[in-house]
């Protein structure tokens, strides 16, 4: 039995009592033992472990931001009232079902999937991720979230991830990049109708490149077939001129002759770790930090090589603006 008692200064105590019987040589009871111990400390730690986590589910209930718990099968445990509006579902009709059939289903975002798998075999977990969300109408909305491993007594038991809805300002950037995308095909298309010599057009549109897409600096390749040799035609922005060991390069070599040779565009955020970079002191030097390249091709016929180099990350639409431009130029270098 446990009771709650006043010592004799008037403080409380929380004492468990047990009883049992002691027996006397004939069998009969003739007394009882019995045994308090003071619980006083533990149930106060109790009691404060109970405080600590009603204040933490308070905390998640009223938090201004998204929070999902889920188990490391991907069932959902935690789903906030933000999580509630955003999505629809009740946390009653959600909790316990798999993030990846409902929320976030495997076979509309394969990758989100395969990062957790990933994780699920002790790989390490992302800590910032976006991801698509599907709500209980079927409407797609995009998070952002921030990403923590939850422990229990050492062991991984799950994942507790806190999202802002960004649907909106994605919206906006994606309207803002297709008007930069429209003003740039616009200046690519204007160079190659304002040159007179194909040299002169390539230059306009490198000059276009290095512009719009802060490159620092671009440059053109032609493919001589009778050669087999790519042909430096243009170069804009830190460097300017078409000469040098790199104004002739063999199809398969160096990066640009392998682009070529492949028809694979390539985009390198961290020139100085790739093993195919001979000069790795003119890369410091100059302060170069990525690569795009893109071949130029007219169906499956190579035209050109377009490279362009950035002293910072190339963006996800700077190369894709890159390979847009790229199309165009080939069918201009084509009709030259």
């Amino acid at each position: 039995v446990e009771i709650w008692r006043q010592r004799k200064d008037g403080s409380p105590i929380n004492i468990s009592l047990s009883t049992a019987p002691l027996f006397g040589p004939k069998g009969n009871v003739e007394s009882i033992l019995g045994i308090i111990l003071d619980n006083s400390e533990r149930q106060k730690m109790i009691d404060a472990l109970r405080q600590a986590k009603d204040y933490a589910v308070n905390l998640i209930e009223t938090a201004n931001v998204m929070v999902v718990g889920l188990d490391v099968m991907g069932n959902i445990q935690i789903f906030n009232r933000v999580v509630e509006v955003t999505t629809g579902y009740k946390k009653d009709e959600i909790i316990g079902r798999n993030w990846f059939e409902v929320i976030v289903p495997r076979e509309k975002n394969p990758y989100v999937w395969e990062e957790f798998s990933l994780w699920q075999s002790g790989g390490p977990l992302p800590k910032t991720i976006e991801t698509p969300i599907f709500t209980k109408m079927g409407r797609k909305r995009f998070v952002s979230w921030q990403n923590s491993e939850v422990y229990e007594q050492g062991k991984i038991v799950g994942i507790i991830s806190f999202g802002v809805d960004i649907t909106e300002q994605k919206r906006n950037k994606e309207l803002v990049e297709r008007i930069r995308l429209t003003a740039f095909i616009k200046d690519i298309g204007i160079a190659l109708t304002a040159g007179e010599s194909l040299r002169e057009i390539l230059t306009q549109c490198t000059e276009a490149i290095v512009g719009n897409l802060d490159a620092a600096f671009t440059r053109v390749w032609t493919f001589n077939e009778k050669e087999n040799m790519l042909e430096l035609q243009a170069s804009s922005g830190m460097y300017t001129h078409i000469g040098g060991i790199r104004s002739r390069i063999p199809l398969g070599k160096y990066k640009i002759g392998r682009i070529a040779q492949d028809h694979q565009p390539q985009l390198i955020n961290s020139v100085i770790d790739d093993p195919h970079i001979s000069d790795k002191d003119w890369v410091r030097r100059e302060g170069i930090a990525a690569f795009a390249g893109y071949p130029l091709m007219v169906k499956d016929r190579l035209v050109g090589v377009i490279a362009m180099f950035a002293q910072k990350p190339i963006t996800e639409f700077a190369f894709r603006a890159l390979a847009s431009a790229g199309d165009i130029i080939a069918l201009g270098i084509d009709r030259k």
